[in-house]
């Protein structure tokens, strides 16, 4: 049964592998660097809303919002796998440990409650993320619409 404790993310870093560790320093870079994209786009955006910028202009700035935009979302979805990927590879570590055990079925359950816990948190920071971006796009394509650009 998953506790509290198994979503404690200092208690997870003891348990996890050295791979999955280094997925999660890859996932708190990579997480600052689209929060920080995102709402630099966002300021983007209500600079072009204040009308600060000439018509051709605009058109330059939401192209390459839209850009980057699309460019952050395949990102997001390359890491999504990339955790994925990660995550598969790290199971059999949660059946190795059964060896030692005369109850192999609880071990396995003790180990797989720890990678349950991680993949939580992971896929909870996924969400955020691309929730984030989807909210920005919109309102990007929102802005647009409303200049026919």
């Amino acid at each position: 049964m998953l506790t509290p404790d198994s979503f404690n993310p200092r208690l997870l870093w003891m348990v996890l592998p050295t791979p999955t560790r280094l997925y999660v320093l890859f996932l708190v870079a990579f997480s600052v660097y689209v929060v920080l994209a995102l709402a630099h786009a966002l300021y983007q955006l209500s600079s072009v809303k204040r009308g600060d910028r000439a018509a051709d202009s605009t058109r330059a700035t939401f192209a390459t919002m839209r850009s980057r935009l699309l460019n952050l979302r395949q990102f997001i979805f390359f890491s999504f796998l990339l955790f994925g990927i990660c995550f598969v590879i790290q199971m059999p570590a949660a059946l190795s440990n059964t060896m030692d055990s005369n109850r192999p079925l609880l071990q396995v359950f003790y180990h797989l409650e720890d990678y349950l816990g991680y993949s939580a948190d992971v896929l909870s920071v996924f969400m955020f993320l691309h929730c984030f971006q989807w909210f920005v796009a919109a309102r990007v394509n929102a802005l647009a619409r409303r200049q026919q650009l």
